[in-house]
């Protein structure tokens, strides 16, 4: 137990990039020690000073800038993915402070960790999943909300297609006008930061999507920054469709203007 407690302080207090410095079998053990005690520190159940230093110190952990060494990232990645219930729970539990540190906190594991993310198909599409649900002025702050730009930071730097599905089915819903919004947004941005060949086998979906939405007067603003991305980068082999979708967007600009 004491070297238990000799490790966790070491982590708190020395840079990460010293982990790389131990045995290999080491290393990992004192990845996985720390991630065990933060999950037990972010539980519902402890005080929420408790709970913020918990994702502090998971903060600390997931920035990997400093570590050149691939396959300690990878084990920071497979061990802190575990923590990924707990910070939805977190969310759930709509705390002002506590949420604006879970979105800090998932920001900083996209960053870092995306790449060995997509791995993890499922714990992905369920973070996606919960921060495009989250309520449209969580995380409070002036200007582009906290959930917003955790939820760019997460399609930035985690590139898992499951989650387009999941943008498609939140833009279907509606009876959730500003959820609508918020899955349009996200699709342009798949198509902004996305490159073409992970955008391939939804063509026709996003087809569909930018169509509505080049149709719905709120939306067609948007949609049409939609239709000149899907025409110019997305639409390879399917020229005339692309070509189409973003004539269709200027006529409906066109039709509007007094």
């Amino acid at each position: 137990m004491a070297a238990l407690v000799l490790t966790l302080v070491l982590l708190e207090t020395a840079p990460l990039a010293a982990v790389g410095q131990m045995p290999i079998a080491r290393q990992q053990d004192a990845i996985k020690a720390e991630v065990a005690a933060l999950k037990e520190q972010l539980s519902l159940a402890q005080l929420p000073a408790r709970r913020q230093d918990a994702l502090r110190s998971l903060q600390r952990l997931l920035d990997v800038s400093d570590i050149t060494n691939g396959r300690i990232v990878g084990w920071i990645a497979s061990s802190t993915r575990r923590l990924l219930p707990d910070l939805l729970a977190l969310l759930k539990d709509a705390k002002r402070e506590t949420t604006t540190e879970v979105f800090v906190t998932l920001s900083i594991m996209a960053k870092g960790c995306g790449e060995c993310l997509q791995g993890y198909e499922s714990d992905a599409v369920a973070v996606f999943a919960e921060l495009l649900h989250q309520p449209s002025r969580a995380g409070g702050g002036g200007g582009e909300q906290p959930a917003v730009q955790c939820l760019k930071t997460w399609i930035r730097h985690v590139h898992v297609t499951a989650m387009l599905p999941v943008a498609f089915s939140a833009f279907a819903d509606r009876h959730n006008r500003q959820l609508r919004l918020r899955a349009l947004e996200c699709i342009v941005f798949f198509l902004e930061e996305w490159p073409a060949t992970q955008m391939a086998r939804h063509g026709t979906a996003l087809e569909r999507v930018l169509q509505e939405g080049l149709n719905d007067a709120r939306l067609n603003k948007l949609a049409r920054r939609g239709a000149e991305l899907f025409a110019a980068r997305h639409a390879t082999g399917q020229g005339q469709r692309g070509a189409a979708l973003q004539q269709q967007g200027l006529d409906k600009t066109v039709a509007r203007e007094p």
